[in-house]
């Protein structure tokens, strides 16, 4: 009796110890997380958006991997229907950040286009001068 109460503490013990450490490892992993997310908000729209696809890209993959370990055939199955919608993002993306980028050079180029224009011509500030240099 005593000796298997004394085996019982043992192992309960370790479990505990053994589960402590978990959280412990889980407590780490989700700070982590909590300061990608307070980095997250300094983000614009198209970065987090970036983010938000690889996260999901690596989770599914991470998924089909472990699908695959275990003998499913992942043809047909709905994790290959959400690896190609995510693919389908990726491209939305990669699309969104050629036309931001190509954005972004047009505006320089018409800022530059503005810089290197000649002076406008004000017809009353003209006038004004031709009046004063008459008066003279």
């Amino acid at each position: 009796g005593e000796r298997r109460e004394s085996a019982m503490e043992e192992e309960a013990e370790e479990e505990l110890s053994l589960y402590e450490s978990h959280v412990k490892k889980l407590e780490k992993r989700l700070s982590k997380v909590l300061e990608l997310a307070v980095e997250e908000q300094k983000l614009d729209s198209l970065e987090k958006a970036k983010l938000n696809v690889v996260l999901a890209k690596a989770t599914n993959v991470l998924y089909a991997v472990h699908l695959r370990t275990r003998g499913v055939n992942t043809k047909g199955h709905p994790i290959e229907k959400e690896l190609e919608r995510i693919a389908r993002f990726q491209e939305k993306i990669k699309r969104a950040v050629k036309e931001s980028e190509a954005s972004a050079l047009a505006g320089e180029a018409a800022l530059g286009f503005v810089a290197d224009a000649p002076p406008k011509k004000d017809k009353k500030r003209d006038k004004a001068k031709r009046k004063r240099k008459q008066k003279e």
